[in-house]
């Protein structure tokens, strides 16, 4: 029978990492989407997209590695 600490899976990075590089995946994204609009909805709306792009389409070109 597992000890109860033997269910919960091992990580390869530490959540410390995971926030740097999505910190820095949100400051690409919010300064590139400031530099598109000066209306709120406009940035918010870019940001999105951005920030999903470098998350999303540059992780499966670039063998799962994000921006940050």
């Amino acid at each position: 029978m597992p000890q109860p600490f033997e269910i919960i899976p091992e990580f390869k990075t530490s959540f410390w990492r995971w926030g740097v590089a999505l910190g820095i995946d949100c400051m690409a994204a919010s300064s590139i989407s400031s530099m598109l609009g000066s209306n709120l909805f406009v940035w918010i709306l870019s940001f999105l997209l951005i920030w999903m792009g470098l998350r999303v389409v540059v992780t499966a070109y670039n063998q799962g590695q994000t921006l940050g």
